[in-house]
């Protein structure tokens, strides 16, 4: 059976991207037939390791967005916005008319296997579109309550239609039953899936790392304020966030405001953000909204532990004060302090590095991927 993902980017390094290609890997050595249809295509090779026995169907090479021997129709259709996309979808303004003929094309022509689809928007358009015969699987990698209201529209409208839902937490299963018919959707709870590296971090570097989408929702300028309360005290230690968006000058103009452009570091997005992370003394989510946590569970797989906005996500893996710590939102302040515990005790961290490791056992790709087979087996 040919299992198919339908994502925005495979080449990025995003969340969403990172779990499709471990759950892809771990579904391809299971001895499924896998293929990722990714909208856009941004590089030669994808960032994030992925088996070659897996087909990468792109819809629009975005390499080339600027080739002058593009067709006027092309280049006039990718100057269109989308009309299949919702507006409030986060990347909204990355899709156009051009990505949605592709995209249509590509869902009126899957006439079988499973889909799985990873926003509101391509959960939406699976239903309307791909096959009768096809067992459409949707994906929630937000909270319900992260979403716009408009988005819940949809997903009241269009998620009944489904055959199988996962969501990222127990907490928010008893909204999507409600929303989506009261239990007739299948609804599985499936967290985000890492593998497991099997070795620990030395946590004696004074690095503090995070690392995620340059944009508001990340709330970077949280880290930067919440450090810049602390750095006078704390002279040898730095912070090196990684990533790209459209804050980056916004966060570089911060940082140099206040004088820390040899202490905070904004990093390109990297392939080995787990040797960065091995690399590190501890881990910062300073997220305004985080669905789930990925990179969260991907450090606390070598014993990294974090320091974290008590947001949906964080609050689902992170047992407070065990392994690791969660700030109200908002809190700057407390933000700083929790980071400062963290700086000024070895002892501390290795503790709760150690509770962290035991902890991502539970989030191990193995124990994801059975879950996802499980739901799978029971639409067939």
């Amino acid at each position: 059976m040919i299992i198919r993902f339908l994502v925005f980017n495979i080449w990025g390094m995003g969340g969403t991207s990172r779990t499709v290609c471990n759950l892809a890997d771990y579904l391809v050595e299971k001895e499924y037939k896998v293929e990722i249809i990714s909208v856009r295509r941004t590089s030669d090779k994808p960032m994030l390791p992925l088996s070659k026995k897996i087909k990468i169907i792109s819809l629009y090479d975005a390499r080339y967005e600027e080739n002058k021997n593009n067709s006027l129709w092309k280049k006039w259709m990718l100057k269109r916005k989308s009309k299949m996309i919702h507006k409030e979808e986060d990347l909204y303004g990355m899709f156009s008319l051009y990505t949605d003929l592709k995209l249509l094309k590509c869902l009126k022509n899957i006439k079988d296997g499973v889909l799985i689809t990873t926003i509101p928007s391509f959960n939406m358009l699976s239903v309307k579109h791909a096959g009768k015969n096809v067992i459409k699987i949707g994906q929630e990698h937000k909270e319900l309550e992260d979403h716009s209201e408009k988005i819940v529209h949809i997903i009241e409208k269009y998620y009944k239609d489904l055959d199988g839902l996962t969501i990222l937490t127990e907490e928010s299963l008893p909204d999507y039953k409600n929303l989506t018919g009261n239990g007739k959707l299948p609804i599985c709870v499936l967290g985000n899936g890492t593998k497991m590296v099997y070795h620990k971090a030395p946590l004696d570097r004074k690095v503090i790392i995070s690392a995620g989408r340059f944009s508001p929702e990340k709330g970077f300028d949280n880290l930067v304020n919440a450090f810049d309360l602390i750095a006078d005290k704390h002279k040898e230690w730095i912070v090196k966030i990684f990533g790209q968006g459209e804050e980056y000058f916004k966060l570089e103009k911060m940082i140099g405001e206040k004088g820390l452009n040899e202490r905070i570091f904004l990093c390109p997005s990297t392939k080995i953000l787990t040797e960065e992370l091995s690399r590190s003394a501890f881990y910062v989510c300073s997220s305004n909204r985080e669905g789930f946590g990925m990179i969260i569970i991907e450090g606390m797989a070598i014993g990294v532990p974090c320091v974290s906005f008590a947001c949906q996500g964080p609050k689902q893996i992170i047992s407070d004060g065990i392994d690791g710590f969660l700030v109200e939102k908002g809190d700057i302040l407390g933000l700083a302090e929790k980071m400062e515990l963290m700086m000024e005790s070895f002892a501390l961290r290795e503790e709760m590095g150690e509770k962290a490791l035991q902890k991502a056992q539970k989030y191990s790709i193995e124990k994801v991927g059975e879950k996802m087979e499980e739901l799978m087996v029971g639409l067939i």
